[in-house]
């Protein structure tokens, strides 16, 4: 394709894009909703002081039904803190770590899970709840079967855990709860060393056959990595820059204009393939430079490590940079570590990459000096 039909191409796309969001557009305005949002709410700090009618579902931080509310229907809360001193004409759910009843009437079924929970009111219905410690006034009324499953009760001959089967759909938040939020019991240094293990199998295979298949073109990159190692590492951090920025940009438009953010995708997921080539020519590029680094430095090789094949060069240097970044992933908050220092280690090698366009030219060419 030439430089001029490149604006026409682009123009092309996005009209292309253009008349498919707007397609998409007509098409959810004419179309019923998939989900009902009318009674999902979001709100830091929610309060109600009338009635709401219908089914509802409410997130916030702090969610407060004062004595004057009504809620003619089902109702879940998921929040920090939950404060209930109304009616609610249906069923109820709650998810949160402080809970309080306050003079409430609940006509229907009650479910729910906190740490602190302190009960004073009136339930028609069968009554569920699960938490560390809860507290049941002796004001309350239950009409119905209760099932009251706690570290800590106020009053524990009377109110028993008859059946913890309720809580089955909870049971990893309660885990949660009891254990607290703990990656170690999933990443283990004995995980961490056999993940280790694979992937420098796998990438020692994949640099070899790079070079084996591409030898001119990472002989290039590597040339201009050696040339301008700075120059090009900070063109390797813009790419990585660049790969996060499409991202949260994807991320934002699909939350915020759907049908543009869904129809990018297949673009996204193009330069994205193009990202993830930039990074293995930068870790094939790295591997080759440690390879001959430690090739030229063994006994006997140092002279004669030119006749080294490069597959062999450069899966030496794979294997050591596996080594390397799976001793760090046994550290604390080793995943991070690994990240960062496989990013500022392979930049230059994506840099080398993005400017020779994968090795296909070199990085400096002959310029004509007229004079």
């Amino acid at each position: 394709m030439s430089r001029k039909s490149l604006p026409a191409a682009a123009l092309l796309v996005i009209v292309v894009v253009a008349a498919v969001a707007v397609i998409v557009w007509i098409n959810r305005l004419n179309a019923p909703p998939v989900i009902d949002m009318t009674n999902v709410i979001f709100e830091e700090d929610y309060q109600l002081t009338g009635a709401l009618d219908g089914d509802a579902v409410v997130f916030g931080t702090r969610i407060t039904l004062d004595a004057n509310s009504i809620v003619n229907g089902d109702l879940s809360l998921v929040g920090e803190t939950v404060v209930i001193s109304g009616v609610i004409n249906g069923d109820l759910a709650i998810v949160a770590s402080d809970i309080q009843f306050s003079g409430a009437h609940i006509s229907g079924d009650t479910v729910m899970m906190g740490n602190k929970i302190a009960i004073n009111g009136r339930f028609d219905g069968d009554f569920s709840v699960t938490g560390e410690s809860i507290t049941i006034e002796p004001t309350s009324a239950f009409n119905a079967d209760t099932n009251v499953c706690g570290d800590v009760l106020s009053d524990p001959l009377v109110f028993v855990c008859q059946d913890e089967t309720v809580f089955a759909p909870l049971e990893a938040l309660i885990r949660l709860r009891s254990d607290g939020l703990s990656l170690d019991s999933a990443i283990t240094p004995p995980a961490v060393i056999a993940v280790g293990a694979l992937m420098t199998g796998i990438m020692a295979g994949i640099t070899s056959l790079s070079v084996a298949v591409f030898p001119r073109q990472f002989s290039r990159i590597e040339d201009a990595v050696r040339t301008t190692p700075r120059r090009l590492f900070g063109v390797g951090l813009a790419v990585f820059g660049l790969g996060i920025g499409l991202t949260l940009a994807l991320v934002v438009l699909i939350a915020m204009l759907p049908p543009v953010g869904f129809v990018l995708i297949p673009i996204y997921l193009a330069v994205g393939l193009g990202l993830l080539a930039l990074m293995i020519s930068g870790w094939v590029t790295l591997a080759l430079v440690i390879g001959e680094r430690v090739i030229g430095r063994a006994p006997h090789t140092s002279r004669s490590h030119r006749g080294v094949p490069p597959m062999l060069i450069a899966a030496v240097g794979s294997v050591i940079l596996s080594a390397v970044l799976t001793l760090l992933a046994l550290l604390p908050f080793g995943s991070v570590i690994t990240a960062i220092t496989l990013a500022g280690v392979t930049a230059a090698g994506v840099g080398g990459a993005m400017l020779t366009r994968l090795g296909t030219r070199p990085l400096s060419r002959a310029t004509f000096v007229q004079g």
